[in-house]
């Protein structure tokens, strides 16, 4: 029995020894460049481990206290952080190496614990001597005999778990990812997902709106702040020990098998499954059949017109290179938010700057590229089309989509600011044709194109290439939406700043809310003009539009 244990043991670490090989001889380094990179290595070991005798002695003496809440978010953000490693170097790690070879000659249970082998010692133990120097240091700083053990398990505990949680949430995207042919094309659109829903998260902490204190106090509940009362045990001298590193020690005992058993399970799973062809999801459909927008647009708009939407809505939704061309957008997000922090609250103002920059994200989504989403079958559109149903089509696409969700954020924004009630309302529902506006903008301007400049590029994000025009000129176009839907919004925005609409009220005689009602129309009125003039622009474009 003892045998066949010591081989399941010896198997995983072999595989991680042999792969951990391969990478130190891929690496090309000299003896001498290895040498110094030890000596280096070794010597901030020993300078942590003098700064943690320091520290502990400080402790001891009374001189310092610990901070408690700043060693909670660095337990937190240091966890996450290794979570977010260990996943990104799964994948890594599963390319190299060759899990098909090894099947062949070991079990699945065999290769998936030499995965996590591979991945844990290739962080873990290079920190194993700085995180050995700390605890010694700080230790025999507080004079704690305990101290070493309890720093110890806390940190390679939380690695380990760490590591298995990592490596799990990688195997469950792959398998997903081979269930799933949109998620296998969009996958590494998540990341920048997560990076934005970070800095979103990070701006609405600096801000008063939730703030640090607030985050503080809830810190103790999460289970992952157990891991430093854990390694703080033996030098806070607690009697008796609370419930909390009692907790990090059954955190550990459960988290660990369990991660394990999922890891193997989703490993086996991985390797044995069959990825799903995109024609699962990717099904011909008829533009002409009935559906959601037949049923909302069936009657206000002629057959042609809702066909060259419901065209336009399933390219993006299979390629979505419109929102990603929305993403540019984010450039100008410091103009709404800056202003947010800088005030602690939402301004009179705040609807409309975020009614503008989806407007223009709108427009640069659906008009901007009008002609690059179609320039596979570019002459087919353009005879099978006529130039109004064509634009109309790319308008009603459009504004079908962002109106809706332009209208929902202003008037969200609009209850939290000063705004009254009727002009919350009244600012959400100007939001419509200023999307109006920003898509027919983009579609003038994007209909200037010359055939000859359209390029095949690959979209971020996304694994597929593309037409789309490129240089200096893509981007020039890009300012002139922005400026051309700045313009019509400047009346609205001017008005809903105090320095203009107070002397503006006193000088003839209204109220303010008035004044901001005034200019609102004004932003409106010049967006339906500018609407009809780009609308005009686009179809006479697209009827002289000549393909050499």
């Amino acid at each position: 029995m003892t045998r066949p244990i010591t081989a399941r043991i010896r198997q995983p670490l072999r595989i991680a020894r042999v792969e951990r090989r391969r990478t130190r001889r891929r690496l090309g380094r000299s003896p001498a460049w290895r040498t110094v990179l030890a000596v280096t290595f070794v010597l901030v070991s020993t300078l942590l481990g003098a700064g943690a005798y320091e520290v502990g002695r400080s402790l001891r003496r009374g001189t310092a206290a610990l901070p408690l809440e700043t060693i909670y978010i660095a337990t937190v953000s240091g966890f996450l952080t290794l979570v977010w490693v260990f996943a990104r170097r799964t994948s890594t790690v599963m390319e190299r190496i060759e899990p098909e070879l090894l099947l062949t000659s070991v079990p699945p249970r065999t290769v998936a614990l030499g995965v996590v082998a591979t991945i844990v010692g290739g962080i873990a133990v290079p920190l194993s001597l700085p995180a050995v120097c700390f605890a010694v240091g700080l230790a025999f700083g507080h004079q704690s005999l305990s101290g070493p053990f309890t720093v110890l398990l806390a940190v390679s505990g939380g690695v380990a778990l760490a590591a298995l949680i990592g490596v799990t949430l990688s195997l469950g995207r792959e398998l997903a990812a081979l269930r799933s042919p949109r998620l296998r094309r969009y996958r590494t659109l998540l990341y920048a997902t997560g990076f934005a829903a970070l800095v979103i998260a990070w701006f609405l902490l600096a801000s008063d709106a939730v703030g640090w204190d607030r985050l503080a106090s809830w810190l103790p509940v999460v289970p992952i702040t157990w891991i430093a009362d854990l390694g703080l045990l033996g030098l806070t001298r607690a009697e008796p020990i609370g419930p909390r590193p009692v907790g990090a020690i059954c955190l550990f005992g459960v988290s660990l098998p369990l991660c394990t058993v999922a890891a193997i399970r989703l490993a086996d799973r991985v390797w044995h499954t069959d990825p799903v062809g995109s024609g699962t999801i990717h099904r011909s459909r008829s533009l002409l059949g009935p559906g959601r927008a037949r049923w909302l647009f069936g009657g206000r708009v002629s057959r042609p017109v809702l066909t060259v939407a419901r065209k336009r809505w399933l390219q993006e939704r299979r390629v979505p290179r419109g929102l990603l061309t929305a993403g540019y957008m984010l450039l100008v997000l410091p103009i709404v938010y800056l202003p947010l922090l800088a005030a602690g609250e939402i301004l009179a103002a705040t609807p409309m700057l975020l009614a503008f920059v989806l407007a223009v994200g709108t427009g640069l989504a659906f008009g901007i590229e009008l002609l690059s989403v179609e320039y596979p079958a570019l002459p087919l559109t353009l005879t099978a089309a006529s130039s109004r149903q064509f634009v109309r089509g790319t308008v009603l696409a459009g504004t079908a989509v962002g109106a809706p969700v332009t209208v929902a954020i202003t008037a969200v924004a609009g209850v939290g600011s000063p705004l009254g009630p009727l002009e919350a309302i009244l600012t959400a529902l100007a939001s419509v044709p200023l999307c109006l506006c920003g898509v027919t903008v983009a579609a003038a301007i994007g209909m200037d194109a010359s055939y000859r400049d359209f390029r095949p590029v690959p979209i971020p994000f996304v694994d597929t290439t593309v037409y789309s025009e490129t240089g200096r000129r893509s981007f020039l176009k890009l300012a002139v939406v922005m400026t051309l839907v700045g313009l019509v919004c400047l009346p609205a925005l001017t008005g809903y700043l105090s320095p203009v609409n107070e002397p503006l009220a006193t000088g003839l005689g209204v109220s303010i809310p008035t004044v901001r009602l005034l200019s609102l129309v004004g932003t409106v009125a010049l967006a339906i003009a500018v609407s009809a003039v780009s609308y005009r622009r686009a179809v006479r474009a697209f009827e002289e539009y000549t393909i050499p």
